[in-house]
Order: C-alpha cells, then structure tokens, then sequence
C-alpha cells in the first residue's frame, strides 16, 4: 500500500499539471473562438433566412392548396345536380378528372352539348372491369346473399348486351332491397319508398355536403326511377319503373339505361348496408303515425 505521504505528492503533481495545460491552451481556444463567430452568425442569419422562407413558402401553399378545395367541393356541389338533370345517378367511383371535365363543359357549353357524349364517358368510366369487381364486392355482402344469382345475371346480361333483360331484372330488387333493408311488411306503395329513401339519403340536420352524394341519390331516384307514369302520356324518363314495368316504355333496352340502374343499386346498397335498428325503428314509427292520422282523417 502507498502512504499518504505519497498520495498528497501525488496529487499535487497531477494538479499542477493540469494547471499547466489548462494555462497553455487558454490562447488557443480563445483564437478558435474568435475565428468561428462569423462562420456562427453567418449560419445563423441562414437558419433564420430559411426558416421564414420555408414558412412564407408553407402558408402560400396552403393558402393555395385552400383555393383547390374550394374550387373542387363548388365543382362537386355542380356535379352532383348536371348527373341527375343527365339522367345519371352520382356514384363514389367517378374520377375527379372525368367531374371536373363534365362540369366545366356544363358551364362553357351547356347541358345538350353534354348530353352527347355522357352515355359513352360514363360507360367508358363503369367498364367492363368495373362491374367485375362490383360484382364481386356483392357476391361478399350478406345483405343481398339470398338474391346474389338475380344480380350476377344481371352484370352477365349487361356484358352480353342483353339490356332488355339486364333492366327489369334490376328494377325490382331496387324496391326489394329498400324493403328488406327498412323490415317493411305489407303492400310497398310509393310513399312507403319515399320515407323509406328520406330517412336513409337525407339528414335534415345536415346541409347538403359537397362530398356526400345521397341527396343526389335521393332526387335521382324520385325523378327518374319512382317518376309518375300514366298510359298515353308522356314518358318523362328512361329506366322509370312503372313505365318498364308496365309495359308502357318499350326502348328502354340501351348500355347507358342498365348501367344507370346498376350504379343506382350499388350505391342504395351501400346506403342500407349500414342501417341501424335504430334508424328502422324511427321509420316505422314515422309510418305508422303518419297512417293512424290518415286514418283518423277519413273517419272524421
């Protein structure tokens, strides 16, 4: 073992040593800083200059990006009425190219120039490929399981250009999924279907969102699938169920009619698909309500 003698010699040798280093680099470090204070500044003053131009350049671009939105949700907010006054109900699937293009030759040119090319832009954008994986995507929801052989002839005699066929096959299954979607029993009048629809694409809470097509969904099926019908009188649409079904249209067997009917069905399904028992509840209070007061009428 060292003595303590030794230690404390020690120590003191190691303390002035590292007195005597500290002392002869002192200048050398005071150099070091002194020459790196412009290079500190300089790349401070860069820091700053990036910062505000990242910054400025961040706010225009949303401030840009703003602009975009606002533009493309009016441009929604259009497309989702020139569909229908074309005849077309909306569907999640349009591209927002193939919209805004409609939209802007709606503004520019008006609704006949439109009318020309519609059916083939549409059928062009729902091909073949399309109604495959639509079809497939049915073929996976149990809601519509026990009509799934109707619906996949349906898709085969669109592809085989059997639209005759294709069509009032359809037309049924739209009030058959509305009613099994709603527990609905008894005879299904026309009221029915539209309290039915009310409920399911409006909320009255809600404005008429640019993102949301159900409203389109709602005044594409009143005025073109549930429209009146009467026998010698004019037809006022093409895929009108009491017409077809009637026997009172009888062209109504084009490409652009059965996919007008299957984009119809594809996005009521969906619609219905996420029914709460809730939401059925309240309806068939509503009717039922509204059918005692009818009733409580007629007696008086």
């Amino acid at each position: 073992m060292f003595s303590d003698d030794f230690w404390n010699q020690y120590n003191k040798l190691m303390k002035d040593y590292t007195n005597r280093i500290t002392e002869s680099i002192q200048p050398l470090l005071k150099v070091t800083e002194e020459s790196i204070q412009p290079l500190l500044k300089v790349t401070e003053e860069l820091r700053q200059s990036i910062s505000e131009n990242v910054s400025n350049i961040y706010f225009e671009k949303i401030a840009e990006l703003g602009e975009i939105f606002r533009g493309l949700d009016d441009e929604v907010i259009q497309y989702k009425s020139i569909i229908v006054e074309l005849g077309y109900p909306p569907h999640a699937e349009i591209s927002i190219p193939l919209m805004r293009g409609i939209v802007h030759d709606y503004n520019e040119h008006g609704t006949d120039y439109v009318k020309e090319y519609i059916h083939e832009v549409m059928i062009s954008n729902f091909d073949y490929k399309f109604l495959d994986e639509l079809l497939r995507k049915w073929e996976k929801n149990d809601f519509v399981k026990d009509r799934i052989q109707i619906l996949r002839n349906v898709i085969k005699c669109h592809n085989q250009n059997m639209y005759s066929a294709s069509i009032p096959t359809l037309l049924p299954q739209l009030e058959g999924i509305i009613a099994k979607g709603f527990k609905h029993k008894g005879f299904l009048s026309g009221y029915h279907q539209k309290v039915y629809l009310n409920n399911l694409l409006i909320n009255p809470l809600e404005d008429d969102e640019a993102f949301k097509f159900e409203r389109a969904l709602h005044n594409f099926y009143l005025q073109h699938i549930l429209v009146n019908f009467e026998h010698g009188k004019e037809i006022l649409s093409d895929v009108s169920r009491h017409a077809i079904l009637h026997g009172g249209k009888v062209d109504y067997g084009t490409e652009g009619n059965s996919l007008k009917l299957i984009l119809a069905f594809d996005f009521l399904l969906d619609s219905l698909s996420s029914l709460s028992e809730e939401n059925i509840k309240n309806v068939q209070n509503e009717i039922k309500s509204s059918t005692n007061k009818s009733k409580s009428r007629r007696r008086n």
